[in-house]
Formats: C-alpha cells, structure tokens, sequence
C-alpha cells in the first residue's frame, strides 16, 4: 500500500536523493531537473552538474555531452544561461522566448553576422562591425533570448 512516506521515499529515489545515478541513470536524472543550471563555483563556461546526486565525475561527462552538442546552453528565466538536451530546445524555446518586436541597429547588425552562420567571438563581432563590445554583448544578451539560442535564429516576422 502507497502511504505518504512511501510516496516520499519513491520521489527520493527518483530524484536519486538516497542513492546517487549511476551514468545509465544519470540522462534520465538530467532531464527530468532541466535545464541545468550554471552554478557559481563552476569555472566560466563549465556544464551544469549534479555532483550530489552523481555517482561519478558527472562535470567532466557533461563537458564531453557539451561538446558532442549534446547538451545546448540557452540564455532563459530572466537572462540566465542554462543546459537542455537538444530534444528539448522547442518546449524551452516556447517556455522562455522573449520575442524582439523591434530590433535596434545594433541588434539587426548582430543578427546579419550571425545568419551568416560564420563562428564568431564577439572581438571578431567588433572588428566586423565597428561596435564596442559593451554594446555588442547586451545586443547578443537580448537576441538570445529572443530566439532562446543563437544557434536558431530567425528574423522576426
């Protein structure tokens, strides 16, 4: 019989609050607590981890997923960045899309660059465009949660 603390303990297990995942649990972990977020230890540009809850080493296997793209770094809830499995991109872009109805000079300029779909760091950004980088980043900021990844973009209609 499933009483109250039979439901918790279930919902612990799940959540491998009483037993860490093994790697053969830990996909199914992640993405039930999606979208990973950055933690403030973490070294700039680190994945998402879930050390607590991870039998293993789970920041350097994030790292791997992330550079297989098979974890995606969106800008959402309020300009925060966070991790998803590609699968997921639509539902978090439907989640957390902030539309630009209308895009400024600098936004449009950005945009061009980008649907050129050449990789760019935001110093080639600025030697491209002639912008300053503490305009350039802002724009980015703004257009990322517009199209929740710049790696989708799409003028506004």
């Amino acid at each position: 019989m499933l009483d109250r603390a039979n439901i918790i303990t279930l919902r612990m297990e799940r959540q491998h609050l009483i037993r860490k995942a093994i790697k053969s649990e830990y996909n199914a972990l992640y993405r039930d607590l999606q979208p990973g977020q950055n933690v403030y230890w973490n070294g700039f540009g680190d994945p998402p981890s879930l050390k607590h809850r991870a039998e293993f080493d789970d920041m350097e296997y994030n790292r791997e997923r992330q550079s297989k793209h098979e974890l995606l770094k969106l800008r959402l809830m309020g300009g925060n960045l966070g991790w998803i499995i590609p699968e997921d991109l639509e539902l978090f872009a439907a989640l957390y899309r902030k539309p630009l109805d209308k895009p400024n000079q600098t936004q449009l300029q950005l945009l061009e660059l980008i649907e050129r779909g050449e990789p760019m760091n935001i110093q080639q950004m600025k030697e491209e465009t002639g912008l300053l980088v503490k305009a350039i980043t802002p724009a980015l900021h703004r257009l990322q949660e517009a199209y929740s990844t710049v790696g989708v973009l799409h003028r506004p209609d």
